[in-house]
């Protein structure tokens, strides 16, 4: 096995599912199976995510398809488990962070796969169920490498002088936002809307028909009020508190979240998951409200001038954004999970922004719309900016390091592989006899 490249995402370029692409069965591993379909989207989605692409390419996955089922059989093998929570939870981060690059719309996202979120989790279950257990597995053989500073530096001089990998520029970003609030009449208001709709819930009225008419949540107004089934981590905290609390057909008190005000029904729960009808009343903005907003927003932006308290203590008190809050307001890269984005990941709105900063600075408050569609005001900085470079030990030791290991890694996964193959049955379709990688397989056994 020349690399591992295995780059499984259930959340492809096309909505397009399996059942509706040729399903010749290429490849068989213990008691699983590789689908023809199963390479042809990993093959589009590479492509559509820029990787380069040669003659080779197609094989190169299908023996990465049957190692990834090699790693699952063995966990079956020895008895590796993984719980309901583990896939609930890793659907929930995967739909999460699908469903806000859809600005957090469950309409968009049923557009997009033509089924429900419900629908997509029970079709995808077992697929995730069984990329844990292969994870768990490649950690359960390569948990005792360890690698050494000595080993790192032996690795990086082994490395042609030529074709030492370019490390792209870096950008690390914080933000302070701003969001304009309600004033107390508006508050006022819209509670007083709100307790006169649940009284009339109470007296009997259809709660489908009241979210029809006067719900300001167009993304369920239409459907009565019904969200559809969906977990607690994609409820805000408040909303989720009373969801997963109510009795069947129980209707809630008035629940108060960043969106205004909320009337709540259940409908149905199926562990960790619930459907529940809502009714949203939320507040006007004013001009006024804005206006404070940007007072604000500019005070904030004048300590920080004054150099007298960090931004990070400004954000942690102040910002309107929960993530990037809690973090001191450093904003987390959605696709990596760390801190430093290249620049083909930046919002355009964002690298021009950033474009006439320097390193430490901070950008004047500006007007922008956030995900949710809302207005806010947000203070940009750039809190460290890396030029694209040839990599060196001085400068970049921690991806060496991680290079190094890895390829220490796939020296232990590539001899336990030659061992486990000639234990386990496998069969190659036609297709993929003529690849170079598919000699392992051609075992005995096929």
């Amino acid at each position: 096995m020349k690399k591992l490249i295995f780059l499984f995402c259930i959340f492809c370029s096309t909505h397009v599912s399996a059942q509706q692409v040729l399903d010749d069965i290429v490849g068989v591993v213990g008691g699983h199976i590789v689908l023809e379909s199963d390479i042809t989207m990993q093959l589009e989605q590479m492509s559509g995510q820029g990787f380069p692409m040669d003659d080779n390419s197609r094989c190169a996955v299908f023996e990465d398809f049957m190692f990834q089922k090699l790693l699952v059989h063995q966990a079956q093998v020895d008895s590796l488990e993984v719980s309901d929570k583990q896939v609930d939870d890793e659907l929930d981060r995967r739909l999460n962070y699908f469903l806000a690059q859809m600005g957090g719309s469950e309409t968009e996202f049923e557009k997009h796969f033509n089924k429900s979120i419900l629908e997509f989790k029970e079709e995808f279950r077992p697929i995730i169920k069984n990329n844990i257990l292969a994870q768990q597995m490649r950690s359960k053989i390569t948990s005792d490498v360890k690698i050494t500073p000595a080993e790192v530096r032996q690795y990086f001089n082994k490395l042609p002088k030529d074709s030492l990998p370019l490390i792209p520029a870096k950008y690390e970003l914080a933000q302070i936002t701003v969001k304009p609030k309600m004033n107390s009449s508006e508050r006022d208001r819209i509670y007083a809307e709100a307790q006169k709709i649940r009284s009339d819930l109470l007296k009997g009225k259809d709660f489908g028909w009241m979210a029809y008419i006067y719900s300001d949540d167009p993304g369920s107004k239409a459907k009565k009020g019904e969200l559809g089934f969906v977990s607690r981590d994609q409820l805000v905290p408040e909303f989720a508190a009373v969801a997963f609390n109510l009795k069947l057909g129980e209707v809630s008190e008035i629940v108060e979240t960043e969106y205004g005000f909320h009337i709540i029904m259940l409908i149905e729960k199926k562990g960790q998951l619930v459907n529940a009808r809502h009714i949203l009343k939320s507040p006007k903005i004013y001009p006024a409200d804005i206006d404070m907003a940007r007072k604000t927003a500019d005070s904030l932006f004048v300590l920080l001038q004054d150099g007298k308290t960090s931004f990070g203590e400004l954000a942690s008190k102040y910002s309107s954004d929960p993530a990037s809050r809690d973090h001191s307001g450093i904003i987390t890269n959605m696709q990596t999970g760390d801190s430093k984005f290249m620049a083909e990941e930046l919002d355009p709105e964002i690298a021009a922004e950033i474009s006439v900063l320097k390193a430490g600075e901070s950008g004047k408050p500006g007007l922008i719309m956030d995900q949710g569609g809302k207005q806010v005001f947000r203070i940009l900085k750039l809190v460290s900016y890396t030029e694209a470079h040839t990599a060196s030990m001085a400068e970049d030791f921690d991806q060496i390091n991680s290079a190094a290991l890895a390829e220490k890694q796939k020296e232990v996964l590539n001899k336990w592989m030659n061992k486990n193959i000639e234990n386990t049955y496998t069969r190659v379709g036609e297709g993929y006899i003529g690849c170079e990688q598919s000699k392992l397989w051609l075992n005995h056994k096929n």
